[in-house]
């Protein structure tokens, strides 16, 4: 089963989200929007650091814009602190720094992924998967 994955600090919002909240994700780049690699309807695991904390069904179609593109709406379904531009362009050179060498700004792209956290199963928080998935 595909998956959105968040950092650590993420994992107990990931929890703590009401079930069928709409929600939303951002990754940097084209690549899921190109590959289409989330799908409207589908069944994902939400993971904190490469770890199942619960399932979440796909909400509509994946997004793709530039930062300074984003909604209002966007934001409303990001994660607490990632209220704006600025807090989201933060929180994309903290966490792709490793990886992502292009600078990002207001022109960067991303994708954004829609979707609604469905109950928290307590088996499912308990599960030790693989960590490297």
């Amino acid at each position: 089963m595909k998956s959105i994955n968040w950092p650590e600090p993420f994992r107990q919002q990931i929890i703590d989200d009401a079930p069928n909240t709409p929600r939303a994700a951002v990754r940097l780049g084209r690549l899921y929007y190109d590959n289409q690699y989330w799908s409207e309807a589908e069944t994902v695991f939400l993971r904190a650091n490469h770890k199942i904390v619960r399932q979440a069904v796909i909400n509509g179609a994946l997004k793709c814009c530039k930062i300074s593109e984003l909604s209002e709406d966007d934001f409303k379904h990001l994660p607490g602190f990632l209220n704006d531009a600025a807090s989201l362009m933060a929180y994309l050179k903290e966490t792709y720094q490793a990886h992502y060498k292009e600078p990002i700004s207001g022109e960067t792209e991303v994708t954004v992924v829609y979707y609604a956290p469905q109950p928290v199963d307590p088996e499912l928080l308990a599960y030790e998967d693989d960590s490297h998935m």
